[in-house]
């Protein structure tokens, strides 16, 4: 103690001894150190300690060896300074995925939030898109400060942060499967397969079915388009339209009005016998030729024109009424 002056030990009192005013520290050093310093000064000290190691350890090492060949010590450290870099390179690629990504949800999130006609605005800082950024962001960060203490941490890929990203954002709006643009779900036609479709895409796709026979019924993924389900987006004269269109496509035999001014399909609840009456214009036509009504047999009548051959070959006579009267006995006199 006596080489312990007050002029080099300030803080030296009569009777303390060296072990007490160790364990007494100035009132200065109790200041309170932000939590990042201490951060910082902890991972500097650790790559101190990690550099004395390694210092230490290619100094001590003994034995006979080649001159380019490491020690085993020094090929673990080295391993394991390659590893710490890659872990922060992957750690910092997914912080920039989940940043970039999150960010661009939250934009797609309030431009849908603007197309339902709701007063919100884009501020990066108070709103629910920007406060997932932060979220993810701290999740980042957390990421490349575990990876100084876990000794394998699995860095997460992009493709499954947007995935999570993309879980996470609410299903107000989704984009139109025909024309890709996005739309609020209110204003969207869910098909049978998942698929949704605006109004102008519906509108073409069941136009487009009622003009094409081939691309009748309108379908999604093989599945038949409900148009039931459709009115509300269709409107009541387009489906009313579509359902007399679905009778025509649906006839095998089809009739249509003679005139060519009209040309009208004609119902089957419209058929009497050889005759249907055009539901548009009220006029006849005959089923057989396809031309306006007539008097007497059709001569497109395949198997009339049969029948009245073999009856003309049997000698049968046929009534005022047009009915075949087959001979059974007595004579050929009809009154």
């Amino acid at each position: 103690m006596d080489r312990f002056t007050k002029s080099t030990y300030p803080f030296l009192r009569l009777g303390t001894t060296f072990g007490q005013a160790a364990r007494k520290p100035p009132t200065h050093a109790r200041a309170t150190v932000p939590k990042k310093t201490m951060d910082e000064l902890e991972h500097k000290t650790n790559r101190l300690q990690l550099t004395d190691s390694t210092t230490g350890t290619s100094g001590n090492s003994k034995g006979k060896q080649r001159a380019t060949r490491m020690s085993d010590e020094e090929l673990a450290w080295t391993l394991y300074r390659q590893e710490q870099n890659d872990e922060k390179l992957a750690a910092s690629m997914a912080k920039r995925s989940l940043s970039s990504r999150e960010f661009q949800t939250a934009r797609d999130y309030e431009y849908a939030l603007q197309l339902q006609n709701e007063d919100v605005e884009f501020e990066t800082e108070n709103t629910e898109g920007r406060g997932r950024y932060r979220h993810f962001q701290r999740q980042a960060d957390f990421v490349t400060r575990e990876s100084h203490i876990h000794s394998d941490p699995m860095a997460e890929s992009s493709a499954q942060a947007a995935k999570r990203a993309a879980q996470k954002v609410p299903p107000k709006a989704a984009a139109c499967v025909a024309c890709t643009d996005v739309f609020a779900w209110k204003e969207l036609a869910e098909a049978p397969c998942g698929h949704a479709y605006c109004r102008e895409c519906v509108l073409e796709l069941f136009r487009n079915a009622m003009t094409d026979e081939s691309l009748f019924p309108p379908r999604c993924c093989r599945q038949v388009l409900s148009v039931e389900k459709m009115t509300p987006v269709l409107g009541e004269d387009l489906v009313t339209r579509f359902s007399a269109k679905a009778i025509e496509f649906s006839t095998p035999v089809r009739t249509y009005c003679h005139d060519a001014r009209c040309s009208a399909f004609i119902p089957p609840s419209s058929i009497t016998g050889e005759v249907a009456r055009c539901p548009e214009c009220r006029k006849r036509t005959c089923t057989m030729c396809k031309a306006a009504r007539h008097q007497g047999d059709c001569p497109q009548d395949a198997a009339l024109q049969q029948v009245l051959e073999v009856a003309q070959g049997e000698g049968w006579q046929r009534c005022i009424w047009g009915r075949m009267v087959i001979h059974g006995g007595a004579c050929d006199h009809m009154t």
